[in-house]
């Protein structure tokens, strides 16, 4: 049986680990950006080649998706006098067909290769204002080369554009059905300028593809990370609630994207933005200094800075989201224990004893690798517990618990990069019992008071979730430096 130290501590614990009850990314959205300055590169994403392997599959599906019969390409308006439209074929509408996609990425950049094909079509010479002798052109097999750069919204998402109109590498076939009318007064028609027509269908194709890369690249390569997202203390979205905001670099001079070692290298600021709650001391909020990121090789890396864990942890304090007032789910029957605890006996019939938590500081956490993986230690200190019961008809305070705590855990990735503390060791640093209407309870009466409500949360609730990967993966755990770095492996 667990001392009443260790089953109280255990109680509070898993009270700050409600915080956490859902992946922030499953409503993912985006709000304007908060004045609190952020911590420069609190999440870091570096993608190796096997990412873009994975992206290059799905933008391939996705392009099937999206254009299951064939992309329609429409010639690019502009001005009638230039040289080029001009003397261009002259042509209104071209059925690209779009057979696969690949992304690929190096020091000079990022590149997205297409194997298209060009269904039939009629083009006529410019001088043919009747549209009388057509000429008509395909090819089979196509390759379209197009350069791609991230950007970032003015909000802070990634964005991929692309930096031209590509390269389009292609073989037409040249055909005509001999439909020319054959008057003497009608003069022949110059033989068209296939070179200028090529250039048209690359400026058709990468205006009607171009925009529909902006979301998909981000999203294929798991990139579309950016969120404001509120931390929940409960199963419901309380109107004062913890946010975490996640976003690129909004700021013109920072390099929040770069190419080193084989790998794209993504940096994200955050930030955890509360409100102060009166349950709390009026202190100012712990100041995260930057820190070099590391070295990284592998096909998709998350990087976290532990600072923002202790942000969020200060946070979620400074919110007043650990002052427990009583709630239900921390609520027993008084008179199922009078035979344990006879003080009991003093309280009204069918009143029921409830908690109430007043935490003085902030929680912190530190991580360290144990050789096995990461071991987190978080320290709460300074936290009462109060007792409350009916004593004529008055809700009144029946005991009182002041603690020092101290969590070692270690820190498991479970099914959809859920973050889990796991084979917990517990150690009260400090205990000092007091008694208000009544004397303590003894140790057994506290341990099966709070042994159902642990039963229910305690392996229930995940401390957090890493970002969303476009393919399931195994990942592993180290500390380096001021991170957390997780590593994915297919």
């Amino acid at each position: 049986m667990m001392t009443l130290q260790t089953r109280w501590a255990m109680w509070m614990l898993v009270a700050l680990l409600c915080a956490c009850t859902a992946s922030p990314w499953e409503s993912s959205k985006l709000s304007d950006p908060h004045e609190q300055a952020p911590l420069s590169n609190g999440m870091v994403v570096s993608l190796g080649s096997g990412s873009f392997t994975i992206a290059s599959t799905l933008l391939d599906l996705a392009a099937t998706e999206r254009w299951p019969e064939a992309v329609k390409v429409i010639r690019a308006s502009g001005d009638p006098e230039s040289k080029s439209l001009s003397s261009s074929p002259v042509w209104d509408e071209a059925q690209v067909m779009v057979h696969q996609a690949g992304l690929s990425a190096s020091a000079v950049g990022l590149e997205l290769t297409m194997v298209v094909s060009l269904q039939p079509m009629s083009i006529f010479a410019p001088e043919d204002a009747e549209k009388t002798c057509p000429t008509h052109v395909a090819f089979d097999s196509g390759v379209w080369k197009l350069p791609i750069r991230l950007t970032r919204s003015k909000l802070g998402a990634v964005k991929a554009a692309a930096e031209s109109y590509g390269a389009l590498s292609t073989e037409l076939v040249v055909s005509d059905l001999g439909g020319c009318p054959e008057e003497e007064d009608v003069a022949p028609s110059a033989e068209p300028d296939y070179d200028l027509l090529h250039d048209d269908l690359t400026v058709a194709l990468a205006e009607a593809i171009a925009p529909w890369l902006s979301e998909e690249i981000p999203k294929a390569l798991g990139l579309n990370l950016a969120i404001t997202s509120p931390v929940s203390p409960g199963s419901k979205e309380s109107p004062k609630s913890v946010q975490i905001d996640i976003r690129t670099s909004l700021e013109d001079e920072v390099t929040w994207w770069h190419w080193s070692e084989d790998q794209l290298i993504v940096g994200f600021d955050m930030r955890v933005v509360s409100d102060l709650d009166a349950c709390v001391p009026d202190s100012p909020s712990p100041t995260i200094p930057a820190a070099p990121v590391p070295s990284t090789t592998g096909d998709r890396i998350w990087l976290l800075h532990t600072g923002t864990v202790n942000a969020t942890l200060d946070g979620v304090w400074r919110n007043g989201d650990l002052c427990l007032d009583r709630p239900d789910s921390l609520s027993w029957n008084a008179d199922l224990w009078r035979d344990h605890w006879p003080a009991l006996s003093a309280l009204d019939e069918g009143s029921e004893l409830r908690a109430r938590l007043w935490p003085s500081a902030a929680p912190s956490v530190t991580f360290e690798d144990s050789g096995t993986g990461v071991e987190a230690t978080l320290e709460a200190e300074a936290w009462t517990v109060e007792l409350y019961g009916l004593f004529q008809g008055a809700d009144v305070r029946l005991a009182t618990l002041e603690l020092d705590i101290t969590l070692s855990a270690q820190l498991e990735v479970g099914s959809e990069r859920a973050l889990w503390l796991v084979d917990p060791t517990l150690l009260i640093t400090r205990y000092e019992p007091a008694g208000g209407l009544l004397s303590p309870p003894g140790e057994d009466v506290a341990h099966d008071l709070v042994e159902g409500w642990l039963t229910a949360v305690s392996g229930s609730l995940p401390v957090a979730w890493l970002p969303p990967t476009p393919q399931p993966a195994d990942v592993s755990t180290k500390v380096d430096g001021s991170y957390l770095v997780f590593t994915a492996s297919q």
